[in-house]
């Protein structure tokens, strides 16, 4: 919520003053929310009031960004954008707008007696904003272009490219799942439809800890889909956000029927550009904090399932007889904080009423590296960790068998085994 406050306030006084959005206002305004909303009232609230406090921000924000886009050139539209952010900005915030500034510093409010300000001191970030002690390198072929760096390359009927951007660095408060899903909005550009995954879990550079997502769509302006990769990787005091994009175009001597056929079938295309992307990644750098647990004895204590199923129908096209194929299986786990676990597994394949098949198993779990490992009295499993979440007493593993050690890339992070607390 406090991303999402820090947001609203920092887009809305741009509009509220027709200028463009001060990108570096953004880090140390969230820092200051998370200080501000720091206390009983906001902190012991339900989850349906903070989501409804999310929603309302960014349905205000929505709403004057769909306002400033439509509006014409002219005195009185400007006028009235100004109205309209200035409103919203003063329900915000509890005062008049133009008292509002938002600069480098952060927000402040003129007028406003020094006992009133709460500040939090925490380790500053870099000069260029990014998180201390984080580093990269360019690759080869990638170049800088405003606040992206981009790569574009040759793949099958098209070009592909890869390009990188890196927002400044946010302390680390709270629950990083939490706050990237805070910050997805602002790090996403426009976007006309769009589908989210989850949020997993993989490693970076030489092995630091990153939360990510991934959003699919089609950007405002562009005709092909864009599949963008949302992070915050663990840099100790502060997170380091990162937006990539795989995108694909068609080249412009192809005739226009051709370009819309290639331009709808984009996502194919997105995997032939990730061993540049992956590159990139590889170069990222935060020294002290490689190989940070990527699982605690909290995330994986507790009962967990998960099931998958499918039935195909056939008819006899001579004799109109009907039969159903089945195959369905659910996996149970108790892991107990003594270090054992029970394992328990329910199936059923077959035609027609077909054949139930169960299991049951027990022994002790472990943690290693990104691995949970349970090792019972009939066998042994290594299930490659991909995902970590928690809200409040739910809990969910991304767990992975034979994926390997290799980068928990997007496209293995599709056949993850997805486990629920029950």
């Amino acid at each position: 919520m406090a991303a999402a406050a820090a947001f609203a306030i920092v887009v809305l006084d741009g509009l509220a003053d027709l200028k463009s959005t001060n990108e570096a206002a953004l880090a140390p305004a969230m820092s200051q929310m998370r200080s501000v909303l720091d206390s009983n009232e906001i902190t012991g609230s339900t989850d349906r009031h903070k989501q409804e406090v999310y929603e309302g921000l960014m349905g205000a924000v929505g709403v004057t960004l769909i306002v400033a886009q439509l509006a014409e050139d002219t005195p009185e539209s400007a006028k009235n954008l100004q109205r309209l952010a200035s409103g919203y900005l003063q329900a915000i915030v509890g005062v008049d707008a133009s008292r509002i500034d938002v600069s480098a510093r952060g927000i402040t409010i003129r007028g406003l007696p020094p006992q009133e300000v709460k500040a939090v001191e925490a380790k500053p970030a870099q000069a260029n904003g990014l998180a201390p002690g984080f580093s990269f390198s360019l690759p080869k072929g990638f170049e800088q272009k405003e606040n992206w760096y981009s790569a574009e390359m040759k793949v099958d009927s098209g070009i592909g490219g890869v390009h990188i951007r890196f927002w400044p660095a946010i302390p680390a408060q709270g629950d990083i799942n939490q706050a990237l899903l805070q910050m997805s909005q602002m790090m996403t550009p426009p976007m006309d439809s769009q589908n989210a995954t989850m949020i997993y879990r993989r490693r970076v550079g030489n092995g630091l800890l990153a939360s990510y997502r991934v959003i699919r769509g089609k950007e405002r302006g562009r005709r092909p889909e864009t599949q963008f990769t949302l992070m915050l990787i663990d840099c100790g005091s502060h997170w380091q956000p990162v937006i990539t994009a795989q995108t694909f175009r068609s080249p412009d001597d192809v005739p226009a029927t051709w370009q819309s056929v290639d331009e709808n079938q984009a996502y194919m295309r997105w995997p032939e550009v990730l061993p540049a992307l992956e590159g990139f990644l590889s170069t990222f750098r935060c020294p002290g904090h490689e190989n940070k647990p990527m699982l605690t004895q909290k995330d994986v204590v507790g009962s967990f399932s998960y099931g998958t199923g499918s039935s195909t129908g056939w008819i006899n096209t001579f004799t109109g007889a009907t039969f159903n194929t089945v195959v369905a299986y659910a996996v149970f786990y108790d892991f107990k904080a003594n270090g054992t676990y029970d394992y328990r597994f329910q199936g059923a394949t077959g035609v027609g009423v077909g054949t139930i098949t169960t299991d049951r198993d027990s022994g002790r779990w472990r943690i290693e590296g990104d691995f949970l490992v349970t090792e019972g009295n009939k066998w042994k499993t290594s299930h490659r960790v991909g995902a970590v979440f928690s809200q409040g007493t739910n809990k969910v593993l991304g767990l992975g068998d034979g994926i390997g050690n290799g980068p928990m890339n997007v496209e293995l992070a599709s056949r993850l085994d997805i486990y629920t607390s029950r």
